[in-house]
């Protein structure tokens, strides 16, 4: 009940049921202050405890006992003997205003406690958003600097080329008067035309070094804009959904409801809340129905089916907001007619859903809701870990030598194909994926069927 026997001074006890009242503590006593404390006997668990300074209370002598604690219901009244450690004494009384949590105290503290979570996570997607949005200004820094090189190389090629077309037309210039100048002026002019042409040559070469740096700089700034385009529209999507997440906390204030969205949104709009009264999920698992070897294992002859799920409710608003609410229904008969790929957050969430079936009755007395059942199917996607061979498209269109005539070759050791086993692995799925049977697996590998072990090679070609 908060008493800890030995360590603290018990003064009195008062009884409003099922709450019982005490109050401990010594003369003052820094390690035994004045404490109140609240037991409720009904469901047997300590309410509260509370320590108090007496020294802030107001009191005349500075010696103060904890007496007598009484309870009215809607308050505790508490008493101290204060007195100077000698002759003089007075009992103060003073009165704690106390408060009895009854279930509209209770769901007002939950609302209170949702909207607390509610305000977390708007703050932590805000901040996520925030991180994305300064990796999109990072990303928007480099084609700023890639952009400022290309142009500087752009300019510089544009200078050289004024002098090229300068250097060429002194070159013209000075191959006239050559042609016209006496002999004795003819060695001046036959030098400062070599000189002209070296200048020319020199030129050239540097105008075909900075037109390589130009497209080297054009090349690298292509390549940064590509990617800050990807950047900017991954930003913009994860920026634009947690924006969507921020709304429907402060929509629904952290409470439990069902809301879906599309994996890809196209606005701050693209979302819908359904208060739901039920969600039913379904999964199925496939097996199959030929006969197989004895003692096959069973995990071999079965794969896991759809997953799917039925949320029934209501698009609910304020009175008189069904026209509002239609059309938040029809965004989401778009998406069903779209098959676009959606999520649904719940109670059971999948991130990757088609929406398979929509139900909606028809009711003119609603005003503020569109009741709705959604069924929605859950999407696996699975990573492909096949890699592309490094110029296999030069061969491509060739015949393959063989010896002999029409003579199919013996498998050579390069022929061979092992694998690491995984969890879950068995004959089976290799006999699937390898076109292999079963039997010829187990003849290559020394392990049974059920004890295949995880990290070790099999070889299944």
């Amino acid at each position: 009940m908060g008493f800890s026997v030995g360590q603290q001074t018990w003064q009195s006890q008062s009884l409003s049921y099922p709450y019982i009242f005490w109050q401990s503590g010594a003369y003052n006593s820094n390690s035994d202050p004045a404490t109140v404390g609240c037991f409720n006997a009904d469901t047997n668990t300590k309410e509260f405890v509370k320590s108090y300074l007496t020294s802030s209370y107001g009191m005349k002598y500075s010696y103060n006992e904890p007496e007598g604690i009484y309870s009215t219901g809607s308050a505790v009244l508490v008493t101290f003997n204060n007195n100077d450690n000698g002759s003089n004494s007075i009992n103060y009384l003073f009165s704690i205003p106390t408060l009895t949590a009854d279930s509209t105290v209770s769901e007002r503290l939950k609302a209170l406690n949702n909207l607390k979570k509610s305000l977390a996570d708007a703050k932590t997607a805000f901040n996520s958003a925030k991180s994305d949005f300064q990796k999109y200004q990072s990303t928007s820094k480099t084609i700023v600097k890639d952009t400022r090189i290309y142009k500087n190389a752009t300019k510089d090629v544009k200078n050289q080329k004024k002098l090229v077309a300068s250097t060429k037309k002194k070159i013209v210039i000075v191959t006239k008067q050559y042609a016209k100048a006496a002999r004795a002026k003819k060695q001046s002019l036959k030098k400062q035309l070599d000189n002209l042409k070296k200048v020319y040559q020199e030129q050239n070469s540097a105008l075909t070094k900075l037109k390589k740096k130009q497209a080297t700089a054009k090349s690298k700034l292509s390549k940064a804009q590509s990617k800050s385009l990807s950047a900017q529209k991954a930003t913009q999507r994860a920026i634009l959904k947690k924006a969507i997440g921020a709304t429907v906390m402060a929509e629904t204030g952290g409470k439990d409801v069902t809301w879906i969205t599309p994996v890809n949104p196209g606005s701050k709009e693209s979302y819908a809340i359904l208060w739901p009264d039920s969600e039913d999920f379904s999964e199925t698992v496939n097996v199959n129905e030929t006969a197989v070897i004895k003692h096959t294992p069973i995990n071999t002859v079965t794969q896991a089916g759809t997953e799917s799920i039925s949320v029934g409710g209501a698009l609910i608003g304020e009175d008189g907001s069904v026209p509002t609410l239609v059309k938040k229904f029809e965004r989401i008969r778009k998406w069903a007619e779209n098959t676009a790929e959606v999520s649904l957050i719940g109670q059971t969430s999948f991130p990757h859903a088609i929406i398979s079936g929509i139900d909606k009755p028809h009711d003119t007395y609603l005003t503020n809701q569109v009741p709705l059942t959604i069924t929605l199917q859950k999407v696996d996607w699975a990573d492909s870990n096949v890699k592309k061979k490094a110029n296999s498209s030069k061969n491509k269109g060739k015949a393959n030598k063989k010896s002999g005539s029409g003579h199919k070759q013996k498998n050579s050791k390069s022929a061979v194909r092992t694998v690491t086993t995984k969890p879950g692995d068995t004959y089976y799925k290799f006999a699937q994926k390898y076109n292999v049977s079963v039997a010829q697996l187990r003849k290559w590998n020394k392990y049974a069927d059920r004890s295949i072990p995880v990290g070790v090679k099999i070889r299944v070609k």
